[in-house]
């Protein structure tokens, strides 16, 4: 099976002209019959489905490792992943904070050729750091002291403290 170039208007070029060989090849002895047809179809039929499966796969909305794992089915390989922040993802070990990320933008487009020498380019959701909380506790009617030892407890530390000496009114 042929194969054909990975840029576009090269490979369009190749195709017309593999079409044009078998066309000329089916009338070679004056006649283009049923047999000679249906070789040129299923040829061309063959080389069109080899080049698509040569063509990036849509992974828009998959997670990464799902998105890693279509391209390297289709032989593509995937030149740089950044997140939507700016930092660039190692594609051959993202990390597990950016497996389940989704992949927002892909460069080439579905469908389009892969050039060897490119690759794929993907942008994919900034990985979610979950941060440790805790209840806070209501510190009214504490004096410094116990305030500041009740915060000690939960690992806390007191800020800045201000102190108001209001009087009621009445």
């Amino acid at each position: 099976m042929l194969t054909f170039s990975t840029d576009p208007d090269v490979a369009e070029q190749q195709m017309h002209a593999i079409i044009f060989y078998l066309t000329a090849f089916g009338y070679i002895d004056g006649k283009f019959d049923f047999t000679e047809k249906t070789f040129v179809r299923i040829y061309i039929r063959q080389l069109v489905t080899a080049r698509a499966k040569a063509a990036m796969p849509s992974v828009f909305g998959l997670t990464l490792e799902q998105a890693l794992s279509a391209l390297r089915t289709a032989a593509i390989v995937p030149a740089r992943v950044v997140d939507i922040t700016g930092r660039d993802v190692a594609p051959a070990n993202p990390g597990a904070e950016f497996n389940a990320a989704l992949v927002l933008v892909q460069l080439p487009p579905p469908g389009s050729p892969v050039a060897a020498d490119s690759g794929a380019q993907l942008v994919v959701s900034a990985a979610l750091q979950v941060e440790a909380t805790i209840e806070m506790p209501s510190l009214a009617g504490l004096t410094l002291v116990e305030a500041r030892r009740v915060l000690d407890q939960l690992g806390l530390v007191l800020g800045n403290v201000q102190t108001r000496n209001d009087q009621p009114i009445g």
